[in-house]
């Protein structure tokens, strides 16, 4: 289920969801990629992962991440770094009607951020994970 799609009374009532909150970025990926590349597979993957579940749910991809290396390039939106992680513990301090929340997010740059707030959220005893996805796989033989 995708939480932007629900209205509230389809979240009321029997056991509460994991919330996954899929993170991304607004920035250059090389001349042939649109900016919202690491937006669109974040929300892409939050949607598969909540398919066909009735125990999580998808919220609506956060398109601004930080992204300050990337100032230099045409279009680039940055939230910056103390300013995402304010903005995302701020967002998990909100999803209390959730078993859990968990950030996935596929833009690097948000790794740091995350990680302060991922730490934050726990220390005020919140159940909360991040994941970030990686397209690298070992191949044996």
């Amino acid at each position: 289920m995708s939480l932007g799609a629900a209205a509230w009374p389809q979240l009321d009532g029997g056991a509460p969801p994991v919330l996954l909150i899929p993170l991304g970025a607004t920035e250059q990926h090389g001349p042939h990629l649109p900016l919202e590349t690491d937006t669109v597979i974040a929300g892409a993957l939050a949607k598969a992962v909540v398919a066909g579940r009735t125990d999580a749910i998808a919220a609506p991809a956060l398109p601004f991440g930080a992204s300050d290396e990337h100032a230099g390039f045409p279009g680039t939106l940055s939230l910056g770094q103390d300013a995402l992680e304010a903005a995302v513990v701020a967002l998990c301090r909100s999803a209390e009607g959730f078993a859990a929340v968990i950030l996935l997010s596929w833009h690097g740059g948000n790794d740091e951020p995350l990680a302060r707030a991922v730490a934050r959220l726990r220390a005020e005893g919140r159940p909360i994970a991040r994941w970030r996805p990686s397209l690298a796989r070992r191949v044996t033989r």
